[in-house]
């Protein structure tokens, strides 16, 4: 079995790119180009029937490069694991199909990401002194003459470019996703693209003749042509701040070369490949096997690109948009129905809110149309009131001289009856004249009199509490008071005889006037109304809220036409008198120790009415 550094001899007889053993095992001691189909390593002797037989693939990697001594080391070191006649290395392109029948690959980052959509799992990562983040070995660079005059990415659009293939991972792929990171169509950023097979070499050979503007290699190529010879003609294009010591870049970095194992390795086959990856001794140039733990930029490069495993994406198919966009579309869909939910919703509600308004504005027309009949009733009861009472007044102060020019004209009719000189007919005509006036007088006064009084007739027995609600609901519907109206019911019934419009008239009075002192200050008082039972009579009683009331206000309780209101008549307080008295009752005022007034009508029980009438 050969080996690397074998006899010079033997060396001697190796071709300049592939330097071959006569005899099984290692196949070459030296690699300058990969071909495919190239067996690497082949089983030497007979096989361990005990042991695993293990196929491995080779990626086909651009030549020369730096780092191609490591596949001969790492083949050895496989095929002293497995056993040399248990083992196999074969190159395969740079699509994984060819390697499907495989159980480890060596291959690009970009190779394992497509592989690891049928189940590969990565076991080991290239690093050295140059590159010895495994997460980070290896991009793209850019390069172009010094003549050309193009010294920016932007100034190679629509330029002609050189590339290893358009599959090759940082011969094409990670250069096409610098410049969609950049904003450009990767697609049609350059007027052409020429594929030199994978070699690196040939890429240079055209920049130099001038077929292509712009070469696109994989980093650390250029330190290894600055080597090899002089440079000077060549310039790097949008090279990123590179790290001290580090390799020149145009992209992003992705990981180098890795080693994985496909579903056909059993776990045994995996872990030993593993730990004999992982024990290699480092090389004199620090290259050796490590673990790369990030693929996610390797895996959105291809699918920003709409490459490799996410070459679907550039056909569009129902089954994709809806995998592509399933969210957005649910997303949507629950949008469209929640607004058609709550169009429904908001129609109904408005439909409701509508009857529902309607209905509020009739009952308000209906409410003020009890107020306007309410206020009306007050008005006409109180007219009535106002009549009556005026009609009393005016009858009380008008009778007494009336009589009196009735009994003088009757006295001057008798002395006409004495003999004398007087002339008899025009004393007597005169005298006629006075008593016929004065009767007439009389009948008008007795008629306003009956007429404020009322005709007896129209008494009926009552229950002053059917009365006294009557009333309140009057009172209350006619205006919005601020003050609290509230009835105590003490029970039974309180029967009284009279006229059920008078008494209405006097409650009306009380309550109104109560209201309207209850509702001075902060306007929050409170007006209480009972009806109770007192042996023979029936009290009313009305107390209100209020501020404390004077010697002065309340001497005006007991006069006639008199108030403590900048605009009332006085007649309130004269009416309910006068409406009590007819009735057979009392009013007294009473002054509460913590303000307000107290009114307590008392009046008699409908059954000694009736015994009195009788």
């Amino acid at each position: 079995m050969k080996r690397p550094g074998s006899a010079a001899a033997a060396a001697l007889m190796c071709s300049a790119m592939i330097c071959a053993s006569a005899h099984a095992g290692l196949t070459v001691q030296s690699i300058e180009r990969l071909s495919f189909g190239q067996v690497l390593w082949e089983p030497e002797g007979n096989p361990d029937p005990a042991r695993p037989f293990v196929q491995m693939a080779v990626n086909i990697f651009s030549m020369p490069n730096h780092d191609a001594p490591v596949i001969l080391s790492t083949i050895e070191t496989l095929a002293r694991t497995f056993g040399p006649g248990n083992f196999k290395a074969q190159v395969i392109p740079n699509t994984f199909t060819a390697g499907e029948n495989s159980q480890i690959v060596l291959g690009s980052a970009g190779t394992f990401v497509r592989a690891r959509l049928t189940g590969s799992r990565d076991i080991a990562t290239l690093v050295s002194r140059l590159r010895p983040d495994p997460n980070r070995g290896e991009g793209s660079l850019f390069l172009t003459l010094r003549s050309s005059g193009i010294s920016s990415i932007e100034q190679m659009k629509g330029k002609r470019a050189a590339m290893l293939g358009p599959r090759a991972f940082t011969g094409r792929t990670t250069a096409m996703g610098e410049l969609l990171r950049r904003g450009y169509d990767p697609d049609r950023f350059f007027s052409e693209e020429l594929y030199t097979d994978d070699s690196m070499l040939r890429e240079i050979e055209l920049l130099r003749k001038g077929a292509v503007d712009v070469a696109v290699v994989r980093t650390c190529f250029f330190e290894e042509m600055q080597k090899r010879g002089p440079t000077d003609d060549l310039v790097a294009v949008g090279v990123r701040n590179p790290a001290s010591g580090s390799c020149l870049t145009s992209t992003d970095l992705y990981p180098n070369w890795t080693v994985f194992v496909t579903p056909l390795a059993t776990p045994e086959i995996a872990k030993a490949a593993t730990g004999a990856l992982l024990a290699m001794p480092a090389d004199d140039e620090g290259r050796s096997w490590s673990v790369a733990s990030d693929f996610t930029r390797t895996d959105a490069l291809y699918r920003n690109l709409r490459t490799g495993p996410y070459a679907y994406l550039r056909s569009f198919s129902m089954l994709r948009f809806w995998e592509e966009y399933r969210d957005w579309i649910l997303i949507a869909v629950v949008l469209v129905l929640g607004l058609i939910a709550h169009s429904i919703r908001t129609s109904v509600l408005v439909e409701r809110r509508t009857a529902e308004l309607r209905q509020a504005n009739q009952e308000q027309r209906n409410a003020d149309e009890r107020a306007r009949k309410a206020t009306a009733r007050m008005e006409a009861l109180q007219k009535m009131g106002l009549v009556g009472q005026m009609s009393t007044i005016f009858a009380h102060e008008l009778r007494q001289p009336l009589s009196a020019i009735t009994a003088y004209a009757s006295g001057l009719l008798r002395m006409l009856d004495r003999p004398g000189q007087i002339d008899r007919e025009m004393v007597e005509s005169g005298l006629e004249q006075i008593k016929s006036q004065a009767v007439s007088a009389d009948g008008i006064v007795q008629k306003v009199r009956s007429y404020a009084r009322r005709s007896d007739a129209a008494r009926t027995t009552l229950d002053l509490r059917d009365v006294v609600h009557n009333a309140c609901q009057t009172v209350t519907a006619a205006k919005s008071w601020s003050s609290t109206l509230r009835l105590l019911d003490s029970g039974g019934r309180a029967p009284v005889f009279g006229d059920r419009l008078e008494l209405e008239l006097m409650v009306m009075n009380l309550v109104k006037n109560a209201l309207e002192a209850a509702s001075e200050g902060d306007g929050r008082g409170l007006v209480e109304v009972s009806v109770s039972a007192e042996g023979a009579r029936i009290a009313l009683r009305v107390e209100n809220s209020g501020p404390i009331i004077g010697e002065r206000d309340f001497a005006r309780l007991s006069e006639p036409l008199s108030t403590s209101k900048p605009d009332g008549t006085g007649l309130g307080v004269a009416i309910v008198r006068m409406v009590a008295e007819k009735h057979g009752g009392s009013v007294a005022f009473d002054r509460r120790s913590q303000g307000g007034l107290s009114a307590r009508v008392t009046l008699p029980a409908a059954a000694n009415e009736e015994s009195a009438n009788a």
